[in-house]
């Protein structure tokens, strides 16, 4: 028995490891092809990276075993495919598309290796494996039962001695007729939050990764937006339901900012918990951690239809603001830096909130090295813009700048923002001594509502104008 670790894509390693074995253990006979990835996303938010990834592990792979082998006098080959390319599933066009071609390209073998046993096994999912605990949850409330390692492993045994076709279907129970969502566990608290949470990816975050950061420095060290945050928690709920649309969200709470110290980078953790069912709209728990440190939690919402808009009718804020074109980008009022200056105009500042036009987020691609989708799920950008004009609005009649703690609720109308500018207006609702709580309306250039943002608390302090004047990362190669 011999192991070991190759990317079966890489033609020359897989040769290598190819070699080795037939100088020490023989030829060789029997080729079995299991490798696999998923990048469950729907097509509109699949970028063409994770579609090449899923493809070519599948597909890739194949062909580089295939071509390792040629000379080979095999017995034995069997090809491990998915009841996804025969009954599709939401979010895995390309594992669909990839398995399909696993067995096309079995089909090619058997007519070109007549002695060979060719088997492509178009599994259903095993309670094991590629199945996370998320996934387990998914098929659970899809009605499909899981194949258990052992049962699935008897089949495969007996197939190997079978004369059947080359394709198979395994399942361990009859497909769904219809997608019925992900499970919903009734009975418990829809906003339950810190415990029975699962992992749903992990990031390394860095300022060579994630150059948007360089635009977002206070005190010379670079900090993960909170707009960003925001939008990797929702990633973390979208992961077990990539079929659901993003709605908004509740309780979102800034523990601890993740703070770039010294240029060096973080490892991030968002969690996810299980789908709660609540008036046709699931909500999923989630946090944002690094080691042992929570940052951030909100309760995601998701679902198959967006709410409607309910336009609130309030007089437009009176007052101006004192500065113009754009100088607050320059005078310490706001830290930003270029990829993160999103205010346009700020038409209206008063008492009663303040109001503007901001520009919305480019492409993913644009800020991250590695885009977790190819679109956003929230508008980083115009959510930042508005976060922005509260600390302008702050300075303007407190005298001191503001950074976001908590927000009640946030929901969203449609599934893209416009693409040129929105008009937000934040209203203050309430302050206290070092808080501000505001709502926030986003709207297009007709006056449409896109999105209303509810319970905005924002935390005040005098000394932040210091921290936002330093706003010039620091390496610690650059420190005398």
């Amino acid at each position: 028995m011999r192991y070991e670790a190759v990317d079966v894509r890489d033609a020359g390693a897989l040769e290598g490891v190819l070699q080795r074995a037939r100088s020490e253990l023989g030829p060789v006979r029997a080729l079995i092809h299991g490798a696999g990835v998923l990048a469950d996303r729907l097509i509109v938010d699949k970028t063409l990276e994770q579609f090449r990834e899923v493809w070519s592990t599948k597909v890739g792979g194949m062909r580089a075993l295939l071509a390792g082998t040629a000379t080979d006098e095999l017995a034995l080959m069997i090809i491990f495919s998915s009841s996804t390319a025969r009954f599709g599933r939401k979010g895995q066009v390309d594992y669909a598309a990839a398995n399909e071609a696993l067995n096309k390209l079995a089909q090619q073998q058997q007519q070109e290796r007549p002695a060979c046993r060719v088997l492509s096994i178009n599994w259903g999912p095993w309670d094991g494996g590629m199945v996370t605990p998320g996934l387990k949850q998914l098929f659970a409330g899809e009605g499909m039962q899981l194949i258990p390692l052992a049962a699935g492993t008897r089949y495969l045994l007996q197939e190997i001695t079978a004369s059947g076709p080359v394709e198979q279907v395994i399942l361990g129970s009859p497909p769904p007729p219809e997608d019925r969502g992900p499970p919903a566990k009734r009975g418990r608290t829809p906003t339950q939050t810190g415990r029975g949470l699962q992992l749903a990816f992990e990031r390394r975050l860095d300022i060579e990764n994630t150059p948007v950061l360089r635009s977002h420095v206070m005190n010379g060290q670079a900090v993960l937006p909170a707009a960003l945050i925001i939008e990797w928690l929702a990633h973390g709920a979208m992961h077990s339901c990539p079929g659901l649309k993003f709605l908004g969200f509740d309780d979102l709470s800034i523990y601890k900012g993740v703070v770039l110290a010294d240029g060096a980078g973080a490892d991030l953790r968002i969690l996810a918990g299980e789908p709660q069912s609540s008036s046709g709209q699931y909500r999923i728990a989630v946090e944002l951690r690094s080691g042992d440190i929570l940052h951030a939690g909100a309760v995601i919402v998701l679902g198959s239809a967006y709410e409607s808009e309910i336009p609130v009718q309030e007089p437009p804020i009176e007052g101006s603001y004192p500065f113009r074109e754009r100088e607050y980008y320059g005078n310490g009022c706001l830290f930003h830096g270029r990829d993160l200056q999103a205010i346009l105009e700020v038409s209206a500042c008063g008492v009663a909130g303040i109001a503007g036009r901001v520009a919305t987020a480019p492409a993913p691609s644009r800020w991250l090295q590695q885009p977790i989708r190819s679109d956003w799920l929230a508008d980083p950008l115009m959510l930042d813009a508005a976060f922005q004009m509260l600390i302008l609005w702050t300075f303007h009649q407190r005298g001191a700048g503001s950074l976001p703690a908590t927000i009640r609720s946030y929901r969203q109308y449609l599934r893209r923002m416009p693409r040129d500018e929105v008009r937000v207006t934040a209203r203050i609702r309430h302050q206290a001594r070092h808080s501000v709580t505001a709502m926030i309306e986003f709207q297009d250039q007709a006056g449409g509502l896109l999105a209303r943002m509810e319970g905005y608390v924002c935390v005040g302090d005098a000394k932040l104008k210091e921290a936002f004047l330093k706003n010039l990362l620091v390496l610690p190669s650059q420190t005398p």
